[in-house]
């Protein structure tokens, strides 16, 4: 029988994060030396704006004992070591798969090798050492795993010790061996196909969509609309969504960021309006500022569905005021109302007439944007989502 979280029996979360290390670099998070580990996590934290943390606010004001572990961030991880008096005397797992796309082509294809040599490297990494003796530290109720390919299932029984119960976050392609899987108690997914699929294999599974954090709004202000068009996101060769946005950008002028790796070819049509790399904090200061997001979801992988919406762009998009103008979904009407709230495309030559009309007709583009916001902020909000993951678990 599955063991039940509630209030009643003091509950506490702890969520282990992964932040992208060009992210960290961008912000030159990886070198601050003087600050101690709480204030170096915090800045961070409202920098990136990693979901870790802000799940681990949202369950703070629910009442619950919740924390966020950033264990892509070695500097922070090796501060804590040093405060709590633990050596380091071993070497990290170093991040090639997520740096290099050929070394994350050749690992989607052999799963199975990866995850055999990423287990010789957890016995020997100061990473996971470090991270052990976190969760032992803090023993939550619940440990939430928001990179599930962080981890293998030798590493997850040894947790367990520490932990009443492991859930994980599914939402990327799934390159892992099925086995993987069966290591975690609960696994949460945005997308329906997931929760089907780990139903299926006898994992206790549920829904999660991703969520907007409204302090953000604050955080920002108002800011006057002066990008027409814009798209953020990965742009990097080899994407599915590289010729769409290319076929777009013949179409109409828009302007573009994101993260290359590998780059672009010379005579792609991207680089003309090409801004350069964009994350976190400052993702959300482009999206305030402009009038129209056009919003691509990965369209082609093995396991990954072309059918259903949902990444975190549809909720920062709307949840920032712009209109978001986003690729046709057979669930999206369950998550915003099209035509009212957001509106959609199904190919690029309907985008381009969608934003063209748009950008034209201001009221209507206003009444839309203005809609969108308000069901982002009523339904799709972080501490609705801690809501929903208590109501999972009780």
């Amino acid at each position: 029988m599955r063991k039940q979280i509630s209030r009643k029996n003091s509950p506490s979360f702890l969520f282990i994060d992964h932040v992208y290390p060009p992210a960290l670099d961008y912000f030159n998070l990886n070198d601050d030396t003087k600050s101690n580990y709480e204030a170096t996590k915090r800045k961070i934290s409202q920098q990136i704006l990693n979901r870790g943390s802000l799940l681990a606010v949202n369950f703070q004001k629910l009442g619950y004992r919740a924390d966020s572990i950033i264990l892509s961030c070695e500097p922070l991880q090796k501060k804590w070591a040093r405060e709590h008096g633990i050596g380091i005397t071993s070497l990290p797992v170093p991040h090639i798969a997520r740096k290099s796309y050929f070394v994350r082509s050749i690992f989607s294809k052999f799963p199975k090798m990866y995850y055999f040599l990423k287990g010789l490297a957890e016995k020997k990494s100061f990473n996971f050492q470090i991270l052990l003796a976190q969760i032992q530290d803090f023993k939550p109720a619940v440990l939430f795993i928001l990179d599930f390919h962080q981890f293998t299932p030798d590493f997850l029984e040894t947790a367990r010790k520490y932990v009443g119960k492991i859930a994980a976050f599914v939402n990327a392609p799934i390159y892992a061996p099925a086995e993987l899987f069966k290591s975690y108690d609960i696994l949460f997914s945005p997308f329906p196909h997931y929760v089907e699929m780990f139903q299926k294999m006898g994992i206790s599974s549920a829904y999660l969509p991703f969520s907007f954090e409204p302090i953000i709004l604050e955080e920002i202000g108002k800011k006057e609309r002066i990008e027409d068009c814009v798209f953020i996101g990965g742009l990097s060769r080899g994407m599915d969504k590289i010729s769409f946005l290319e076929e777009l950008s013949r179409k109409i002028n828009v302007k573009f960021w994101g993260y290359m790796n590998p780059t672009l070819p010379s005579d792609s049509p991207i680089l003309s309006t090409y801004k350069g790399q964009a994350w976190g904090i400052d993702v959300l200061k482009i999206l305030a500022k402009s009038k129209i997001v056009v919003n691509r979801h990965v369209q082609k992988h093995e396991n990954f569905s072309s059918k259903y919406a949902d990444n975190v762009r549809l909720y920062e998009s709307t949840g920032m005021g712009a209109l978001l103008i986003t690729d046709w979904k057979e669930n999206l009407g369950e998550l915003f109302e099209i035509g009212k709230e957001v509106e959609t495309y199904r190919t690029s030559e309907e985008a381009a007439e969608k934003v063209k009309y748009y950008l034209s007709h201001e009221r209507e583009r206003e009444k839309i944007a203005k809609a969108g916001q308000a069901r982002t902020l009523q339904d799709h909000t972080y501490e609705q989502r801690a809501k929903k993951i208590m109501e999972i678990l009780s």
